[in-house]
C-alpha cells in the first residue's frame, strides 16, 4: 500500500513539528556549508525563535503549507508576500523522505495557490554549494536570475536567485 500525501495550511499546533523538520533538513542539507558549531543548539534556538515569531505575527499564514504523509509532517513550504511577489522562504522535506516527490508536490500546490491569489511571480535564493537543491529548482522550471554573495553565520556564501514567472505552469509541475 502506498503512503497517502496531503497538503494543508499549517497551524500554530504544527510549530514544534516544523521546528524539528526544518532543523533536521538544515543539518542534512547544509552540513559542510554552514559552520558546524551552528548546527547544534544554536540552530534549534534560531528555528524556535523564528517560527514562534512567525506564528505570533500571523497565526494562520496563507501560504505556509505542510505536506503530510500518512498524517505525519513530511515537508513544508513557507512563502511570504513581498513586493507583490511570493518569496519562498523555506522548502524542506524530511531527510529520510527526500526523492519521493514531496518537494515537487509542495512547489506545485504553492504555485496553484499563489496563481489563484493573483500573485504573478515567486522567487527564492539557494546556496550555490547546495547542488541537490540547485538541481531541484532547475527541474521545477526556475530561472536563475542572479548570483550574489551573502553572509550567513560568519561565512560569505554565494547564492543563486531563482524566479518563477508562470505560476500556473509551476502549479502543473507536481
Amino acid at each position: 500500500m502506498s503512503a497517502v500525501l496531503s497538503i494543508r495550511r499549517v497551524t500554530v499546533a504544527d510549530c514544534a513539528d516544523i521546528i524539528a523538520l526544518q532543523s533536521a533538513s538544515w543539518r542534512a542539507a547544509y552540513r559542510g556549508i554552514l559552520p558546524d558549531e551552528y548546527m547544534g543548539e544554536a540552530l534549534e534556538s534560531e528555528m524556535r525563535q523564528r517560527w514562534q515569531g512567525n506564528f505570533a505575527r500571523d497565526p494562520n499564514p496563507e501560504f505556509v503549507l505542510a505536506a503530510l504523509r500518512d498524517g505525519a509532517l513530511a515537508g513544508l513550504i513557507a512563502i511570504w508576500r513581498q513586493d507583490g511577489a511570493g518569496f519562498i522562504d523555506n522548502l524542506h522535506v524530511r531527510p529520510d523522505l527526500r526523492g519521493q516527490r514531496i518537494g515537487h508536490a509542495l512547489m506545485a500546490e504553492a504555485g496553484r495557490r499563489l496563481h489563484a491569489a493573483g500573485i504573478g511571480m515567486a522567487w527564492l535564493t539557494v546556496f550555490t554549494l547546495n547542488a541537490p537543491a540547485v538541481r531541484f529548482y532547475d527541474s521545477m522550471g526556475g530561472t536563475p536570475t542572479e548570483r550574489i554573495m551573502e553572509m550567513h553565520h560568519g561565512k560569505a556564501l554565494e547564492v543563486i536567485r531563482y524566479e518563477w514567472t508562470d505560476l500556473a505552469r509551476l502549479g502543473r509541475a507536481g
